[in-house]
This record gives C-alpha cells, sequence and structure tokens, in this order.
C-alpha cells in the first residue's frame, strides 16, 4: 500500500510540474560564461552543425575594451572562443588539438594572439541537458589552452574554468 502512495505522489508531482507553462523566452538567454584571466567572462553563443563529420561548433564572442597595448593605450578587443565536438547528445568529451580554439582580434578584426588547447591538461565539454521542444541544451567545460602567436605582452598560457553554456542547437539536431 506505502508503494502505491508513494508511486501515486511522484506521479501527481511530475505532471503538475510538467504542465506549468514557460513564459520566458529562452533564446534570449544564451550564452557561454567561465572564468577567464580573473573575470567572469560571459560571451554571446552561436552554433552551427556539420552533418558530414557530425561536428557542433559552439562559438562565443566576447567584446572588451580593458586590454592595455604595448603602446600604453587600452585598446578594443574581441575575444573568440571555438569548440568542435562530435555531436552525441547528451555526453562528455575529451578535446585534443584543434577541437578548441581561443584567440583575439583588434577592433579592425585583426588577429592579435592565437592559442590552441594545452596538450598537458585535460580538456573536456560536456552537453548536460537537452530540450527538444526548445533546441536549447545546457552544458559544461574546461579549457586550458597555450599561445602560438601574438602580442608577446600577453600570457603564454590561460584557461577557462567552471565554464557553463546554454546554447540554441542548430537544425538538424
Amino acid at each position: 500500500m506505502k508503494k502505491i502512495l508513494l508511486a501515486t505522489f511522484f506521479i501527481c508531482t511530475m505532471f503538475v510540474f510538467s504542465c506549468q507553462k514557460n513564459t520566458q523566452n529562452p533564446v534570449n538567454d544564451l550564452f557561454i560564461s567561465a572564468t577567464h584571466v580573473n573575470i567572469n567572462w560571459v560571451a554571446t553563443p552561436s552554433t552551427s552543425y556539420n552533418a558530414s563529420t557530425d561536428t557542433l561548433t559552439i562559438q562565443g564572442f566576447y567584446a572588451s575594451t580593458d586590454t592595455l597595448t604595448t603602446q600604453g593605450i587600452y585598446a578594443p578587443v574581441n575575444q573568440f572562443l571555438v569548440i568542435k565536438m562530435k555531436y552525441k547528445g547528451i555526453a562528455t568529451d575529451t578535446l585534443t588539438g584543434t577541437q578548441a580554439i581561443y584567440y583575439t582580434t583588434d577592433g579592425n578584426g585583426n588577429k592579435t594572439s592565437v592559442y590552441q588547447l594545452d596538450p598537458t591538461q585535460i580538456n573536456n565539454v560536456a552537453i548536460l541537458g537537452l530540450n527538444p521542444q526548445t533546441s536549447i541544451a545546457t552544458g559544461a567545460f574546461y579549457l586550458s589552452f597555450v599561445k602560438v602567436s601574438g602580442d608577446a605582452s600577453l600570457s603564454y598560457k590561460t584557461s577557462f574554468a567552471g565554464g557553463k553554456f546554454w546554447i540554441a542547437l542548430p537544425p538538424p539536431l
């Protein structure tokens, strides 16, 4: 009898919560965030999918005006984080090689630095949740990079710790 009552309680609870209408527009709340260079780095995301390689590309764009140039002035800098992973639905993937890149550009769009994944670190990205009704995916990541080209005044190593994302999956996903 207790099992029947407990099962009925859980079914009723699930029914009540599943019937609530979501009045928010989740597309306006999309983001990619992490701790990067001791700041709360929050970027605007975009996504694409290559069906022939089954690759999901997640890109974060962050605009900043707080980078000091070698001439001693602050200049606008755009930052881009690009993650490419095999799409497996809810899954965790360890990235290597060129599966992720971080780069900066100046106000004219010229690349000022390029970073590739640090092969001595474990670099992970995970899709933790999917909402098929809204095509929204949530996830987490930790990425560590080494500079391969660019401004000598910028750090040789950088990382994105405690990364989270809420992104729109592109069709046909």
